[in-house]
């Protein structure tokens, strides 16, 4: 499948299940990038299964920018919901962009950080 960065459609659609960004009470430190580009540059490599370096500095944010973010998001479970929702769109199998056991470190690594917590709060 070829990529193409998100339309108004789609965006509106994603927005919903985006979490806001933070913000600092004192006004202080830099602007956030704008989430819609983070989000096509996170798109752009999942779709060209290719490195982080490699996304187009022209077209995208910084890719530790894009890397810090879909680390963010796919630990909070944002990310595989953004994905249900344009593959649903985009008639698209999910599995082809998350392959079994692509990120099993990551998710085995928060189901132990949940059962620590679950314990330590019956405890």
């Amino acid at each position: 499948m070829e990529f193409q960065e998100l339309n108004d459609i789609q965006w509106a659609r994603v927005t919903k299940v985006l979490p806001p960004l933070p913000r600092r009470n004192d006004n202080w430190g830099r602007p956030w990038n704008n989430p819609r580009e983070v989000l096509n540059g996170i798109l752009w490599v999942i779709t060209h299964h290719t490195t982080w370096p490699s996304l187009p500095r022209e077209n995208y944010p910084p890719f530790q920018t894009c890397h810090r973010w879909f680390q963010r998001w796919l630990e909070d479970g944002t990310l595989e919901q953004v994905v249900d929702i344009l593959a649903d769109d985009l008639k698209v199998n999910r599995d082809n962009w998350f392959p079994e056991g692509r990120f099993s470190a990551l998710r085995r690594r928060n189901r132990l950080a949940k059962k620590n917590e679950m314990e330590r709060l019956a405890a």
